[in-house]
């Protein structure tokens, strides 16, 4: 009984952060369905399917997949009744779901390699789906945007020449609110952009790891920091905000390069 809490508690807790988790999360399911098949067409006994996939430390969603198996070794319980058990407590309504598919087919008898063969191709189109809609989404915010910013470039060059041509205003403060207008422009639009396109890692998380990626994490912090000191030194030292930003530039390429 102690053991039944005290796994319930973390459930309870792992839960919960999964919540914050449930985008990257949902990404993930094609490589975990691809994962589970490939172990049950090699011969992978039920136990060890799900004890590999709990132990794969770099995704979310492995610690519900260790939970099912703790639950079905060490408390005896059948795997479809472990399944349905965690998958109660799993915020991701994607991930939740493929659990109680698992769940329902394991009820039914049903061998672990057919239902994942037919899970992976049922995830793989509705993910390609998916991928390409998110495609669709981006291009057209990516259209959006650049009309956007080339509409507010055309809109405030003409303003000024007026000021210059016709009234003989100093421009000066209209140029400012031009720079202002262009840099709420472009970061709204970049947020955008960021939102809307479709979440991939590029990067690996595992614990070894190229040289030049080991450097870069290392430096990704303290690079941008001097960087920043350093032009605001030669800004105040009167060397021009033009040569500060150029020496910042140059301090943060070696982690693009």
């Amino acid at each position: 009984m102690k053991k039944v809490k005290v796994l319930a508690l973390a459930d309870k807790r792992k839960s919960e952060i999964s919540k914050r988790d449930v985008g990257e999360i949902s990404g993930e399911i094609p490589i975990l369905i691809t994962y589970m098949s490939c172990l049950a067409e090699a011969g992978a006994s039920r136990s060890d399917i799900f004890r590999l996939v709990g132990e794969w430390k770099d995704f979310k969603w492995s610690k519900h997949f260790r939970q099912i198996y703790l639950l079905a070794d060490r408390l005896r319980y059948g795997y479809a009744k472990a399944c349905n058990t965690i998958a109660k407590k799993i915020s991701s309504g994607v991930l939740r779901e493929t659990i109680l598919r698992f769940a329902h087919a394991l009820a039914s008898g049903e061998s672990e390699s057919e239902f994942l063969a037919r899970e992976r191709k049922l995830v793989t189109i509705t993910y390609f789906d998916k991928y390409q809609r998110s495609l669709e989404t981006l291009k057209t915010w990516g259209e959006a945007y650049s009309a956007t910013l080339i509409s507010v470039t055309f809109i405030s060059i003409t303003v000024v020449l007026s000021c210059i041509l016709y009234s003989g205003f100093s421009p000066s403060i209209l140029f400012r609110f031009t720079v202002l207008a262009m840099g709420i422009v472009s970061i709204t639009g970049n947020f955008l952009l960021y939102r809307v396109a479709p979440k991939e890692k590029k990067n690996h998380s595992l614990e070894i790891k190229p040289k030049k990626q080991v450097l870069i994490k290392r430096l990704r912090f303290p690079l941008p920091i001097l960087g920043a000191f350093l032009s605001l030194f030669l800004f105040f030292t009167g060397f021009g905000l033009s040569l500060a930003l150029i020496f910042f530039a140059l301090t943060i390429f070696p982690l693009g390069f």
